[in-house]
């Protein structure tokens, strides 16, 4: 299957040497001629996927740990007051 590089390079947006345009063009064909003979297959009995693969989630345990004393959590804060961050107010 033939296809205007050319065309598909300037809704792209791109700006192909001669040298690139020839080698992108036999790639495009390439790409082009799989997917016709793809469309050769028969799936009627194929059930469509979300993904090629099956999924599962990889959630890890929950675990109680302990967390940071409040003197190491507020260690590199550049302002603090109290034991709290202080910030710039946001909602005026």
């Amino acid at each position: 299957m033939e296809i205007d590089i050319k065309y598909v390079a300037r809704l792209a947006r791109l700006q192909l040497t001669p040298e690139q345009a020839s080698k992108f063009q036999k790639q495009f064909s390439g790409l082009l001629d799989y997917i016709e003979k793809l469309k050769t297959l028969n799936t009627k009995n194929i059930l469509p996927l979300s993904h090629a693969t099956s999924l599962e989630n990889v959630f890890r345990k929950d675990e109680i740990k302990s967390s940071l004393n409040l003197e190491d959590t507020l260690a590199n804060a550049p302002q603090k007051e109290g034991d709290f961050f202080k910030v710039p107010p946001v909602i005026k």
